[in-house]
């Protein structure tokens, strides 16, 4: 498959996923865990490793088959086979806490103290919203 295949079949997908509408190739972006930029210029074409790794890693696209198809007559079939997987969305600064948490969680000196505040932190009721006051 040539460049624009697969710019083609990125598009495809970004908008299986989410659509065509204002926001979407940001949205995927953010999905893919890329900057909307690099996600902006392949899909005019400027292939990248970083989204070819984030659609492996991602969606569970087969990269090898991607890449090695002279054709994209099975562009629609392979959309369909790809596993998807229900993920949440998740944005840049979510993932850069996460790997910080995890970091923490996976270090035995502060992985107890972490798991207790978690789970304190999880039991502690949500306060009410404040109720506006009629003026009487």
């Amino acid at each position: 498959m040539n460049k624009i295949e697969i710019a083609r079949y990125i598009k495809a997908l970004r908008i299986k996923k989410f659509g065509d509408k204002f926001g979407a190739q940001k949205k995927f972006a953010d999905f893919l865990g890329i900057k909307y930029t690099t996600y902006r210029e392949n899909e005019r074409g400027k292939i990248g490793i970083e989204v070819l790794k984030s659609l492996h890693e991602k969606m569970g696209i087969d990269l090898n088959e991607l890449l090695s198809k002279e054709d994209s007559e099975h562009l629609s079939a392979a959309e369909e086979e790809a596993p998807y997987r229900p993920l949440p969305l998740v944005s840049n600064e979510e993932k850069e806490y996460m790997e910080k948490l995890l970091e923490v969680l996976r270090n035995p000196k502060t992985k107890k103290a972490i798991q207790e505040n978690i789970d304190t932190f999880l039991q502690v009721p949500k306060p009410e919203p404040e109720r506006k006051k009629k003026e009487e």
